[in-house]
């Protein structure tokens, strides 16, 4: 008992002697030169980065080492954040800017380094970052983001590809096309028109769309829910219900495993419907389908026919509106 309590008091002691330094954070900023279109390369272990648009031919970085508290942080965790943050890990080649954290596995363990930074309107941005969050707002140029954990954030971009494990995804507002891989994040895109390509193993997929841009969506086992679609569409899902509603100017293949399917059309559509069901039952309103319409099977032009929706499921429902 002796000896247990002799531990606990002396764990007691290390974290009292270091909440000290969990509070020591030092601040940094750095300006660069830049031209229209620079490329901005940020990669952090755990550190924030957070983009935003700036000024033209200029980058300013700002951000702070933050020292880490915990039972393998170096003694000397103090000095090494005060010399990151006297001389950050960013260098400039040309056009590209490199942000990293520093090379030294005990720097690691010793500080967090977050990146916030102003970049010109045109600037490609290139950001991972294992468990720290990531946000990017207003850039024009191509945006790349990686992350093993954290959440991503994207407003009012031009095109972008996000890769991550778990961590959330959301995009609000895209001009070009957007492509997002996860492994069981939830993904939540608003107003795109550059067209969206995702693809997820158990995260759903909520999408709205303001554009033509192409669609492509697949899922193992989460819904999917897709607002405003007007271009050419395909998505899968193995057990997710699949929610769909737009006016399609180009063909839609909706393919679904055990899950339901509901389409709501526009007033105004004008396509051709090829819906069936193995076990479910296809559901549209009476004399909406000018073809053949069975309990598993219906096939027919709506209003004066069009482009093609395939709607498919091997043993979910089917509702057209």
């Amino acid at each position: 008992m002796a000896s247990r309590s002799l531990v606990v008091g002396v764990l007691l002691a290390a974290l009292s002697i270091a909440a000290p330094a969990s509070a020591q954070r030092f601040a940094f900023e750095r300006s660069y030169d830049v031209a229209s279109s620079p490329v901005v390369d940020i990669s952090t272990s755990r550190g924030k980065i957070n983009v935003r648009v700036g000024e033209p031919g200029k980058v300013v970085v700002t951000g702070a080492a933050t020292v880490r508290v915990g039972l393998t942080t170096p003694a000397d965790a103090l000095e090494r954040a005060r010399k990151v943050a006297a001389n950050p890990p960013i260098e400039q080649s040309g056009e590209r800017l490199r942000l990293r954290s520093s090379a030294d596995t005990n720097d690691d363990r010793a500080m967090t380094v977050n990146y916030d930074l102003r970049v010109p309107p045109n600037t490609r941005v290139m950001a991972v970052s294992d468990s720290g969050a990531i946000e990017v707002r207003d850039v024009a140029g191509h945006v790349e983001v990686r992350t093993q954990s954290s959440a991503i954030s994207l407003l009012s971009l031009g095109a972008a590809d996000v890769e991550t494990g778990s961590g959330a995804v959301r995009v609000d507002g895209a001009t070009g096309a957007v492509r997002i891989t996860t492994s069981s994040s939830t993904i939540t895109a608003r107003g795109l028109s550059g067209g969206l390509h995702a693809r997820t193993g158990s995260g759903r997929v909520i999408a709205s769309f303001t554009g033509a841009g192409p669609v492509n969506i697949g899922t193992s086992s989460s819904a999917i829910e897709l607002s405003g679609v007007s271009g050419a569409l395909t998505t899968t899902t193995e057990s997710g219900r699949t929610t769909i509603t737009g006016l399609p100017s180009a063909a839609w293949d909706v393919n679904a495993g055990s899950g339901s399917i509901d389409v709501g059309f526009d007033s105004a559509v004008n396509a051709t419907l090829r819906a069936s069901t193995g076990s479910g039952s296809v559901d549209t309103p009476e004399r909406m389908v000018k073809g053949s319409i069975e309990k598993r099977h219906v096939e027919g032009a709506i209003g004066a026919g069009g482009p093609t929706v395939r709607l498919a499921s091997r043993s979910g429902s089917i509702r057209v509106r």
